[in-house]
């Protein structure tokens, strides 16, 4: 299911962010992307699995789980509104 996701999303958000990128700078602006997106994957890993054992050594696996789910949550919340602002911020100008 998490595949088929993001077999789904991603391309498509991949030429979004590189639409309005001039054609000599294409190569340095998907680099800068994908080196974001590693970069931001092993943070967002690091939290929720640091989150996780911290919580497991004091209460439990299930507590943990559900911790660690509700992190991850709100990780995806606060990046969906961050992509909303984004696009509102971005939307061309009438001229």
């Amino acid at each position: 299911l998490v595949g088929v996701s993001q077999a789904l999303i991603i391309p498509s958000a991949q030429t979004l962010s590189m639409q309005d990128v001039p054609e000599h700078m294409a190569g340095a602006a998907g680099g800068v992307a994908q080196t974001g997106q590693r970069v931001f994957t092993a943070i967002g890993i690091a939290i929720v699995t640091g989150a996780y054992f911290s919580v497991t050594a004091l209460h439990g696996h299930q507590t943990a789980m559900v911790v660690a789910a509700a992190l991850i949550a709100v990780l995806m919340l606060s990046s969906i509104l961050a992509a909303v602002y984004s696009a509102r911020r971005t939307q061309p100008q009438p001229t």
